[in-house]
């Protein structure tokens, strides 16, 4: 299994779908860029949070189980009959509201392409599966670590996901300064750093990456978070206007290569 895996990184592949991402980030090439970006820059990072998945007791029945963390959400997406207070109920709810940037980011993630992308780079399987479900937890973690939609909410949730891979923050950060927040840069970078810290707490006292979302989707969304170790959260009042969304909306609109759906969904941020 492992032998297959290149584990070293492939900078300059990296760095060519980084900015092939950026080019046009909500589409099918852009999603199948950034995580051949992801791929090729955090290749290591990838295979050590693999390593600790896989070595976990929920991590080792998931890989026995192989359920489809994508279709479940569909699922419970469409279904009008969720437990009340659940994270089910809380997960649709956050699919519904207008503003929302992504929509629904289980279309990108079937968009990735991860099995091709885990072919061209030697890796197994198991991990292509793993990074599978990795793509399919962004708005899961949005709902659990109380982000909502809007882009304060994403660089939030994007800070506080990619704690769990022990990145390198300033890096991260880095390119999320370079939005122009109504509210200044200093309390941009206050809020990515709470993000942060909130995520490697979370990594500290629960599993974020091993949890068996399928199993905890039905129960009550406070009791999901205390299991985890996710530590309380408030979004700053006002926070979902703290950048003027026409600045961003060809960037986001993926320079209209969405189809019609995914560009009503984006079209709401600039109501």
């Amino acid at each position: 299994m492992t032998a297959k895996r290149r584990l070293k990184r492939h900078y300059w592949a990296g760095i060519t779908s980084s900015v092939k991402h950026v080019m046009n980030p909500i589409s099918e090439e852009g999603a199948s860029h950034a995580y051949k970006a992801a791929f090729c820059l955090a290749g290591p990072k990838i295979q050590t949070a693999f390593d600790e998945f896989s070595a976990s007791p929920t991590g080792k029945r998931l890989l026995k189980d192989r359920p489809s963390l994508g279709d479940q959400l569909a699922e419970v997406a469409g279904a009008p009959d969720a437990p009340e207070g659940s994270f089910a109920q809380a997960y649709r709810d956050f699919l519904e509201k207008d503003t929302n940037a992504m929509v629904d980011t289980r279309k990108l993630a079937s968009l990735a392409h991860v099995d091709v992308l885990a072919e061209q780079l030697g890796w197994d399987e198991d991990i292509a599966w793993f990074v599978e479900r990795l793509a399919n937890t962004h708005d899961v973690f949005h709902v659990l670590a109380g982000y909502g939609p809007g882009l304060a909410a994403e660089g939030g949730v994007i800070m506080f996901t990619f704690s769990h891979f022990r990145m390198r923050r300033g890096l991260l950060a880095g390119f999320l300064w370079t939005f122009r927040p109504r509210v200044g840069w200093r309390r941009w970078h206050q809020y990515l750093r709470e993000g942060w810290q909130r995520g490697a707490e979370t990594a500290e006292a629960g599993r974020l990456l091993s949890a068996y979302y399928e199993e905890l989707l039905p129960l009550p969304l406070e009791q999901v978070r205390r299991e985890l170790g996710i530590p309380d959260h408030t979004e700053p009042a006002g926070a979902v206007d703290w950048f003027n969304m026409k600045r961003y909306r060809r960037f986001l609109s993926g320079y209209g290569a969405l189809d019609k759906e995914m560009a009503e969904g984006v079209a709401s941020l600039n109501r």
